[in-house]
């Protein structure tokens, strides 16, 4: 059973909500021997919850002041501050000091604020040989694939506009598919595991979450005066035709034990 009967953190900012970072911690072994690296931690959901169910220790990190406020409160207020630490800094500034950790961990689409590739690479670098990489982020769908052909879909513009860089999530990367992102993680020396798209329920649970903020003015809508009108104008696009288009991507994948990928990559 992924859960038990403790209590867990609820306010995950990402559709995967706690079943699918704790489905990561299981796949990736985690135990009260182990390391977690949380990236981009927002609520610190993720660290908070995996640090209940198994007991490893987590660092996590955002280089947003209010989330690392919120994050700390957050740890506190779950009464695993003996096992979760949180640090202000961004993606770029972050040093290990020699530590290597057993899973990084980086939901909500981290990987559309730092790049994708940037993301990869600084996972490889961070994990044990055979870690764990968990993230999830949103793409294009690719299309319908039938034999030989791929029909691709018309995405209409004005969700192309909403979920573009500086629109959405102030991403700095276009928006990619799944295969984009598959091949970007082959050629960091990752292999993937499993990986799967979000259902509606997954969804529906991730907007109440944001809405819930949005009420409230904490979190990432302490954060931005626009937030409100964002997720709004999000559910009316989901609820009308993004649904067709736009998916939530869930992945993990394990860094490879053979180095030559390793060297191809540098």
């Amino acid at each position: 059973m992924l859960l038990d009967d403790k209590i867990y953190c609820e306010d995950c900012w990402s559709p995967g909500g706690v079943e699918l970072t704790l489905l990561a911690g299981l796949l990736g072994k985690l135990n009260h021997n182990t390391k977690v690296l949380d990236v981009g931690c927002g609520s610190a959901a993720a660290s908070i919850n995996l640090s209940l169910r198994f007991g490893c220790t987590c660092l996590a990190f955002d280089s947003e002041a209010e989330y690392v406020e919120l994050a700390r409160n957050n740890v506190k207020r779950y009464g695993v501050d003996n096992l979760v630490t949180i640090i202000h800094c961004p993606l770029e500034e972050f040093e290990s000091n020699g530590d290597v950790y057993d899973m990084v961990i980086a939901e909500g689409g981290v990987g559309s604020y730092v790049g994708h590739t940037e993301l990869f690479q600084f996972s490889r670098h961070m994990l044990r040989p055979g870690g764990v990489l968990a993230l999830s982020d949103i793409v294009h769908r690719e299309g319908i694939l039938s034999g030989k052909y791929v029909l691709d879909l018309d995405i209409p513009e004005s969700i192309i506009k909403f979920y573009e860089p500086g629109v959405y999530a102030n991403a700095k990367g276009h928006r990619v598919t799944e295969s984009i992102i598959d091949d970007k993680l082959l050629i960091s020396g990752f292999y993937k595991t499993l990986s799967f798209e979000l259902s509606k329920n997954h969804w529906s649970r991730y907007r109440n979450n944001m809405n819930e903020h949005a009420k409230k003015h904490t979190g990432p809508a302490k954060r931005d005066p626009e937030f409100a009108r964002t997720i709004h104008h999000e559910e009316s696009l989901w609820a009308t035709e993004a649904q067709k288009y736009i998916s939530y991507y869930y992945i993990i994948a394990h860094l490879t034990k053979i180095s030559e990928q390793r060297v191809k990559s540098e």
